[in-house]
């Protein structure tokens, strides 16, 4: 599993550099300075040097890749392997690659690209992803790297896992439908969403530490 798991770290790494292939053919049409930020509304109002965007943002994301596989890699020498979350893993940076950087791509050359819609979609998207999945981690798993902020108990993950996750998925459809309406929904969408894992860490964590004190201290 291990030498599986090394071959698609370096795959999906490699997956990720790809769109450098199409930036270097468009690069003489971009303009020196290109649109990498933009507000809510689709207006770009920040730039960055056209080399930087088309070689080093890959790059970049690469490395990021790298790094959070190979953490993963390494707490299975201390935690159980999270099997259905594995996809999700080693896809997420690669899809927010190629997402963001054609898009940015299309933006400068002109193309009529709606970066918002783009945005919320693929927000929305990976919300139900992870939110489908996030039960399925094991507890030593989540112990190891601290997920939901290091549930005291199996019982705690499970009950916080699952309702993070019904979370995650409702406000991943609750954003696609946002697309029909203005930003401003969009974004009530995201603050009832920060609003409800703020609940959920008070009462299923914060509110388990004393109910926990001078238990086993394995679970602590």
């Amino acid at each position: 599993m291990k030498r599986n798991l090394r071959r698609l770290t370096w795959l999906t790494t490699l997956v990720t550099l790809l769109p450098i292939v199409v930036g270097w053919l468009v690069y003489p049409t971009l303009p020196a300075q290109v649109a990498t930020h933009f507000n809510f509304h689709g207006s770009a109002d920040a730039f960055a040097n056209r080399a930087f965007v088309v070689f080093g943002l890959p790059i970049l994301m690469a490395l990021l890749q790298l790094l959070l596989t190979g953490i993963y890699r390494f707490s299975l020498k201390h935690a159980e392997a999270a099997p259905k979350m594995e996809p999700i893993l080693f896809s997420v940076i690669p899809l927010v690659t190629y997402v963001a950087y054609f898009a940015t791509l299309g933006y400068n050359l002109g193309l009529p690209v709606d970066i918002r819609r783009i945005v919320v979609a693929l927000v929305a998207l990976m919300f139900i992803m992870l939110g489908n999945y996030l039960p399925t981690v094991p507890y030593s798993q989540q112990r190891y790297s601290h997920i939901g902020w290091g549930k005291r108990t199996a019982a705690d993950w499970t009950k916080y896992s699952r309702a993070m996750g019904y979370t995650m998925v409702i406000t991943g459809i609750l954003l696609f439908l946002s697309l029909l309406f203005s930003a401003w929904v969009s974004i009530v969408v995201l603050a009832a969403f920060f609003l409800v894992t703020f609940y959920l860490i008070l009462h299923l964590y914060l509110g388990k530490q004393d109910k926990h004190r001078g238990g086993n201290p394995d679970d602590n």
